[in-house]
């Protein structure tokens, strides 16, 4: 069964019945004499015969060892131990607390106060460090490959001595969490022993339900490699011996300083890349296309914004009073002008000049010019040949965590340039831009990549016929504009056409959220925007609550397309049927409503009083154990309404979902201001408020009122 970090979107027994892939994608070696790693060729003979694959992660899975090596070195220098980089490979496998040990034992007088959890401490303490200055492992990709092919036609599982918390999030930085049915580390409580005893394997062997002597194992240290041995697997690959795996930092050094000089010969005049100060291709601030300055930037993307603004909204004004599609365009221009501060007025046009509001933003593409994209350059050189199926497994990987590990390309510009045209042709919405160059550095310029996050919806789908790769990914995330506008969770449908060569000639995007919305949230300031949950994804939170959680957080209840309603109620019904236990202690904190699915009969939110709908109002309950406190604003933060009293469970007894509680309205209050110090002005309001708790977890909770008429309310937690 899948483990609670990565459950599928997908039905993955229906993959599972589907052939195994061949092993063609694998690395060549112009050494060996047919042109396969004899490696590679030892692994095809016996993949035919697994039924499930186990990984570890540091060294095989992520190229995680030059940033260890630093921490490792950092924290050994400040309590006088040495380690050189020969005995740190050596020890690969081995746990953290186990190494120091011994190097104090060897190293240290037998009488000193330094102890092996003190330095475990301080080397934590550094690699922390060091992802604070925003350098993080990305993916070995000649194995992160074998797991991206067998993903659904295999239960597979990470096995690492690695702490927990690191192994986790390293896998979802580089956006592969989702591939492995389950993680097991050292300081799991069944893992007795660690490498090079077989423990480890075995407890991952049993998490994903198969027998040890019909996995494969992968791993990249001696150590690891007797503990597969010794677990009785069908096989034990020696990841080290795949062409094109990274052997040492100095290897990686390397490549990476040629890698540098090649992307400065051939963007030359177009593209600005790293500042050559990087150790490692893991090293290093993300690099970002910077024309001028940050403040000419961003002067010139809030120039475009403008222009598309008023070009829209002058398009907009020519329609006809009469058009039956008039007060949607009303809604658009009164939108996108009240959010940047201007304020448009209706008239009445000739009836020729109407048009769907939807395509005027294709009509602005020209406007794209003002951006700061720089002259087309070429972006260096191509991998051709590559099948179709290979093709898009490099895409998924590229969608998810970019390049270099640090997130999708399209929050990120970093895509990987190799298997796209120069002149490929990109379209969304909003954009149209023949130019591999000026769509990367565009791309560079958007998101803030630290604040912005994109996944895998579905798998993307290869159709040979047509030559075509398509696909969905769910995007969200903050704009590099002064006023930090936040986007909120939308899909895009995405076809890429691939040429006779196997590179790609287009991709063609299609957004689930209208690109008149879209160039509302443009407008609208940080402080204004959806409310937004910052609260990590807990271990044990239930898949389906995971992907609604996905969804609808950053929106407000009124912001969804209907195809995306659709989606959300299916999900809220399923998690309501499954009646997850009542996690009590989950309550108390502040909620905010970002989803509304009305009653049978139509019915809303239970209000007292009545609120002003303007899009810019959000909701929120505040729980404590014994009261709730709703409060809905008026304009904004400005100025809200507060209603609240006790609150009691009907049964105290019960733990089972529904659980009904019962409010006492005793208060009401017209307050300036959103602190809780704000000026006040009582209002005379009570009564009493009946609703069911039907779901609560960490940050997410879903309620149904029973005296507005059984709507359901879908809260996330922001405090």
């Amino acid at each position: 069964s899948c483990s609670l970090f990565c459950q599928p979107l997908i039905d993955i027994s229906l993959l599972r019945q589907l052939p195994l892939p061949p092993m063609s994608f694998l690395s060549k070696d112009q050494h060996d004499p047919d042109g396969v790693c004899p490696e590679t060729r030892r692994l095809e003979a016996v993949l035919g015969d697994a039924r499930g694959l186990v990984f570890d992660c540091d060294g095989t899975l992520l190229d995680t060892m030059p940033l260890y090596f630093e921490s490792w070195s950092r924290a050994c220098e400040e309590v006088g131990l040495t380690f050189p980089l020969e005995r740190f490979y050596s020890y690969a496998g081995r746990t953290v607390h186990g190494i120091f040990q011994t190097l104090i034992d060897e190293q240290l007088p037998s009488d000193t106060k330094i102890t092996a959890s003190h330095c475990e401490d301080r080397k934590r303490s550094h690699h922390a460090d060091i992802e604070a200055e925003g350098r993080f492992a990305g993916p070995i990709d000649v194995v992160v490959d074998i797991a991206f092919r067998y993903h659904g036609k295999l239960p597979m599982a990470v096995a690492s001595s690695g702490w927990r918390d690191h192994v986790i999030s390293g896998l979802e930085r580089v956006g592969i969490l989702h591939l492995f049915d389950a993680v097991v580390t050292a300081c799991d409580e069944e893992v007795k022993n660690p490498k090079p005893a077989p423990d480890i394997f075995l407890v991952a062997a049993e998490r994903i339900g198969i027998k040890p002597c019909n996995c494969v194992g992968f791993e990249d240290a001696n150590l690891g490699m007797d503990a597969l041995n010794h677990a009785g697997y069908l096989y034990a690959c020696d990841v080290r011996l795949l062409h094109m795996y990274p052997r040492n930092v100095e290897e990686r050094l390397s490549r990476q300083n040629s890698l540098q000089a090649n992307v400065v010969a051939t963007d030359a005049g177009g593209d600005n890349e790293s500042n050559g100060d990087n150790k490692n291709p893991s090293d290093g601030p993300r690099a970002r296309y910077k024309p001028g300055s940050n403040t000419a930037t961003a002067i010139t993307l809030v120039t475009l914004s403008l222009a598309l603004l008023i070009a829209g909204s002058t398009s907009a004004l020519t329609l006809h009073a009469g058009s039956a599609s008039q007060s949607t365009r009303r809604n658009w221009i009164f939108s996108s002008s009240v959010a940047s501060g201007a304020l448009l007025l209706d008239v009445a046009k000739p009836p020729e000049a109407a048009a769907d509001v939807e395509s005027l933003p294709s009509e602005l593409r020209q406007y794209t010019a003002l951006a700061p994209l720089g002259p087309p350059t070429t972006t260096g050189a191509k991998v051709t040949g590559l099948s179709l199926s290979e093709i898009a497994t490099r895409l998924s990987r590229a969608l998810v965590a970019g390049t270099n590990g640090r997130g999708g390309y399209f929050v990120t510009g970093d895509l990987p340039a190799e298997l796209f045209r120069d002149d490929c042709t990109f379209v969304d919405p909003t954009n149209s831009v023949s130019s591999l160059s000026r769509y990367r550095n565009a791309l560079r310029i958007l998101f803030d990549p630290d604040q912005s996050s994109v996944k895998l919806v579905e798998p993307l789908v290869v159709n040979e016929t047509e030559r075509t790769i398509t696909g969905r990914v769910r995007s969200w995330g903050i704009l590099q504009l002064p006023w930090k506008p936040r986007v909120a969770s939308y899909e895009t449908s995405i076809v890429y056409s691939v040429d006779q060569n196997g590179l790609v000639q287009s991709q063609v995007q299609e957004w689930s959220v209208s690109a008149s919305n879209a160039l509302q949230e443009t407008f609208t300031p940080g402080f204004l925007s959806a409310p937004f949950s910052h609260l990590p994804r807990p271990h044990d939170e239930p898949a389906d609550v995971t992907e609604l959680f996905d969804i609808i957080n950053g929106h407000r209840q009124d912001s969804y397309p209907q195809e995306t309603r659709f989606k959300v109620s299916e999900l809220i019904e399923r998690i309501v049927q499954k009646r997850y236990p009542w996690e009590q202690d989950e309550l108390p904190g502040k909620w905010a409503l970002v989803y509304l699915q009305p009653g049978p009969d139509g019915g809303g939110i239970d209000r007292r009083i009545p609120f002003p709908e303007f899009w810019f109002n959000n909701n929120y309950q505040v729980f404590t154990s014994e009261s709730v406190t709703n409060i809905g604003e008026l304009l904004g933060r400005l100025l809200e309404v507060r209603v609240g009293g006790s609150l009691k469970e009907v049964d105290d007894t019960s733990l089972s979902t529904p659980k009904r509680f019962q409010a006492n309205i005793n208060k009401g209050e017209l307050c300036l201001g959103g602190s809780e110090d704000a000026a006040c002005i009582p209002l005379p309001i009570s009564g009493e408020g009946l609703f069911d708790g039907l779901y609560v977890g960490q940050r997410l909770r879903i309620g149904q009122n029973l005296n507005g008429g059984g709507a359901r309310v879908v809260q996330v937690k922001i405090g």
